[in-house]
Order: structure tokens, then C-alpha cells, then sequence
């Protein structure tokens, strides 16, 4: 069989050789915003399609969007955020390649974590980084130019979180002395309301009764212990699953059965607000893990604030026999065994 030229089969056809493909990383657009930054220019949407838009430019084919990750209600200095944990984990698993933000402040607000991040982390597992706005790309032949200013713009960020932070913590300040109320949640027993003008508190029927109820059988020398044991097993829902049954509160975690706990009792015990005091500034909480008690010529106490649930004769009662009984506790600690013969017993529970 005789041989066929190589050459006749591409006679009058130029061999073009194949262009390599270029690469695309694997992209994830990251938003943040947090509940005191609500402008229509801040949100998770408008976020989102400013990433999109700027992967989505033909001039930028070597970006392969693959979604938009988000932390909704998280402050720019608080790192431990879901979405944020998500990035992380995809970035040092290898399929996160390359990070977009709309702007420096998204990614967070502290000086020196965002710049490890930025300068250090990403580099160290090659992770390309956009921020649209500030017009920064890690992988760009102009990034060491503009390097010197976004460390300006990140320390600008961390001081506007440092000012704000100051500016909520003074306007928090004047609400406590003006007696406002600042929870998401009522105290047990209680619901928020806004009759008379501004957020109180009133009497919510069914919770108030186990309330009155539980002062009863303290005033009488049953124990915390007992007492807790009595309301689990008449089935009284626990004061998280009540908020939920009247739609307070929201979500799985608080559908859950939940079980009454003798801590919860003994702080609902010491709790003046059953008495109708409105108490504010209680704790201090600044530069602290967690909050101490401040000395009570520190708080801000407002007798008869709202309706009182239990007399304060009862209430005044059930605090001597607390103190007495930590006194004893003191003294024997877990050896203490006490007395159900405390006071007037007036009803088997």
C-alpha cells in the first residue's frame, strides 16, 4: 500500500496550532452587613450584584463565578461569622482561587486582621483578591502600588468601626438614663408593648401565673431543685419554648423541648423587674469577654416603671431566705441539704 504525504491532507490549509486555554479561578463573591448599616447602597443584594456584574465583563474571563457567600447582621470587627467561616474553609481547601467584595469595609472593619488577610493569608494559599470599588486586584501588575493605599483605607475603616462603636455605646448611655427599654426580649412573665408611648413591659397572663407561682412555693422553703422538678413534670413549657408558642421567638432550636433549670429559677428569684422596677445599666460589658456586675449606686433604677407581678413583701421574703441559704451553702457547699420546713408551709406541691 503506498504511503500518503502528510502534506496532501493539509494542502492549502495553514496548520494553526491551538490556543491554550486560559485559566479561570474559582470565584466566590463575599457581602456583610451588619443590623445598625441598613442603606439601600450597603445591602446583600445590591453587594451581590456588584460582584456579579464585575465577573460577568467579557474583559474578565479568567473569573468563573461560583456564588455569593454572606453574613447577614454581623458587625465588620466580629470575625466569627458563618459565611465568613465558609470562605475561609473553601480557601484553604483549595476551591476557593479567588475572592471579590464590593469594598474593603465588607471583608471587616479591624485594622489588623483584615491586613493579615489580605497581605498574608491569601498570598500564602495563592488566593486572588478584588475588591470592585477600590478598584484593587491582588493579582493586578499595578497591586504593589496601591498596597500603601489600602492599608490607608483599612485603617480609615477600623477607626469609622472604633467612632460608631463609641457613638452606639453613648446613645445606649442615654436611652438607659432616659429608663428605655433596649432587649429583644421581654423578661418571662412579661410582653413588650408600646401603650403610653416608647417600649414597656406588661403582664403576659399565662406566663405571669407560673411567675407568681414560683415566688409561692420559694416563699414557702421549696427549693429550686423541687421546684423545677414541679413545673417539668406538669409539662409547663420553659420560658423559651413559650416565646415560641406565642411567636416571640423564631427558628428549630427554640421549638425543641427545653427543660426548666434551677439556675434560671434562682435568677428569676433575684429579678426586681416582678416587683415592677425597671432596671438599666446593670452590667458592664466593655473590653470584657464577659460582663461583671457593676455596684448598684451605678444602675439606673426606675421604681414602678410597669405593673408588678409579685407584692414586694413576697419578693423582699424570698430574698432573705436566698441569702440565708447561700450563707449555709457557703458553709457546707455541696453537702448542703435544705430545710423544705423554711418558712410557712401552706400548700403540698
Amino acid at each position: 500500500m503506498p504511503r500518503t504525504s502528510r502534506k496532501s491532507l493539509f494542502q492549502g490549509q495553514p496548520v494553526v496550532p491551538e490556543a491554550p486555554k486560559a485559566t479561570a479561578y474559582s470565584t466566590w463573591g463575599y457581602g456583610r452587613i451588619s443590623m445598625d448599616s441598613e442603606r439601600a447602597e450597603d445591602s446583600i443584594e445590591s453587594q451581590a450584584a456588584i460582584i456579579q456584574d464585575y465577573v460577568a465583563d467579557s474583559s474578565r474571563p479568567d473569573l468563573e463565578l461560583k456564588g455569593v457567600i454572606t453574613d447577614l447582621g454581623f458587625s465588620g470587627t466580629n470575625f466569627d461569622r458563618p459565611g465568613y467561616a465558609e470562605l475561609m474553609a473553601g480557601i484553604v481547601s483549595g476551591d476557593v482561587q479567588c475572592v471579590v467584595v464590593k469594598d474593603l469595609s465588607r471583608l471587616g472593619r479591624t485594622y489588623i486582621e483584615v491586613g493579615e488577610l489580605i497581605f498574608d493569608t491569601f498570598p500564602e494559599y495563592n488566593v486572588r483578591f478584588i475588591s470592585v470599588n477600590d478598584q484593587y486586584d491582588s493579582f493586578a501588575d499595578d497591586a504593589a502600588r496601591k498596597k500603601l493605599l489600602i492599608l490607608f483605607k483599612n485603617l480609615v475603616n477600623h477607626m469609622y468601626s472604633m467612632d460608631l462603636g463609641k457613638k452606639i455605646a453613648s446613645s445606649f448611655l442615654i436611652k438607659q438614663q432616659n429608663g428605655e427599654l433596649l432587649g429583644s426580649l421581654p423578661p418571662y412573665g412579661y410582653l413588650f408593648t408600646a401603650e403610653g408611648g416608647g417600649k414597656r413591659l406588661k403582664p403576659e397572663p399565662e406566663s405571669a401565673e407560673i411567675v407568681k407561682l414560683i415566688f409561692a412555693m420559694r416563699e414557702q422553703g421549696v427549693s429550686m431543685v423541687k421546684i423545677a422538678e414541679h413545673l417539668n413534670r406538669n409539662n409547663i413549657a420553659a420560658p423559651r419554648n413559650h416565646y415560641y408558642n406565642l411567636g416571640v421567638l423564631k427558628g428549630e432550636r427554640n421549638a425543641k423541648k427545653a427543660m426548666w433549670q434551677n439556675g434560671f429559677i434562682g435568677n428569676l428569684l433575684k429579678n426586681e423587674v416582678y416587683i415592677g422596677s425597671q432596671i438599666q445599666s446593670k452590667y458592664d460589658k466593655r473590653g470584657r469577654k464577659t460582663a461583671t456586675i457593676k455596684p448598684r449606686s451605678e444602675w439606673f433604677i426606675y421604681e414602678n416603671a410597669h405593673a408588678a407581678i409579685v407584692s414586694k413583701t413576697q419578693f423582699e421574703n424570698v430574698q432573705s431566705l436566698l441569702a440565708e441559704s447561700g450563707k449555709k451553702y457557703k458553709k457546707l457547699g455541696n453537702k448542703l441539704e435544705e430545710n423544705i420546713f423554711v418558712g410557712k408551709i401552706l400548700r403540698r406541691w
